[in-house]
């Protein structure tokens, strides 16, 4: 890596670091780690309420992270409009998606259909169902990341720039919520499983969503700060 390659990443890390604090890092990251609490304490029995749990469907942290993914999306929405730039749009397509997959459970109900429909056999210590989840992933996926890709290649480089730590962003929280669960359930399948990998996943998914929350209301932030115009490339 060059001198100048080294400068402009350490630039674009000091802006999204910048970014994230301004748009309340900290105080997202604390929620994440009271919810990860709440798990601990209802594996532990201190605490008798199920919605408490990092998996539970439609508990405490699922509504949390509904709630950041909502707010990513308009976020982004809005740069998109006042920076009149399409990468934004397109990013915030793809967490809008996020969010309603897992709010109408897309890919688990199309992974249990698809995984009838095709015949898949069990492979890799994973389930057919979970063989269906990633191709449904897979489907609504890769043409959302096509279009960001379109669109990225269709903006100024500024808002290049933030596309790309947008894109960080999302491999991370990709990481947590199809590796890591990947993982998790073949251990289980394998017998090696343990009950600290639900926190690694979930907890991970809840901080990810974090980070992007943040970026983006950072991002928003600064944005309305100058008039629309002053943003038309970036």
């Amino acid at each position: 890596m060059t001198a100048i390659a080294s400068k402009l990443l350490a630039a674009g890390t000091r802006e999204a670091v910048s970014l994230m604090l301004r748009g309340g890092l900290v105080l997202l990251l604390m929620a994440d780690l009271l919810f990860c609490i709440l798990h601990v304490a209802r594996w532990l029995e201190v605490l008798n309420e199920d919605r408490l749990l990092l998996q539970a469907d439609r508990g405490a942290a699922e509504w949390w992270q509904y709630l950041k993914a909502g707010v990513v999306a308009v976020a982004l929405a809005i740069m998109a409009a006042r920076c009149r730039q399409l990468v934004y749009a397109a990013w915030g397509l793809v967490f809008a998606y996020a969010l309603l997959d897992d709010y109408l459970m897309i890919h688990e109900r199309g992974g249990t259909m698809l995984a009838h429909l095709l015949g898949f056999a069990n492979a890799f210590g994973l389930r057919t169902q979970d063989l269906g989840e990633l191709l449904v992933s897979a489907l609504f996926g890769v043409p959302l990341m096509l279009l960001c890709w379109w669109a990225h290649r269709h903006s100024e480089p500024p808002a290049q720039a933030r596309s790309l730590q947008l894109l960080v962003m999302f491999a991370v929280l990709l990481f947590f919520g199809i590796f890591v669960d990947m993982a998790h359930i073949a251990a289980d399948s394998a017998g090696i499983g343990f009950r600290g990998l639900t926190m690694v996943e979930d907890g991970g998914e809840l901080f990810a969503m974090s980070l992007a929350t943040a970026y983006s209301v950072g991002g928003v932030l600064s944005t309305l700060e100058r008039p629309a115009k002053a943003h038309r490339h970036g």
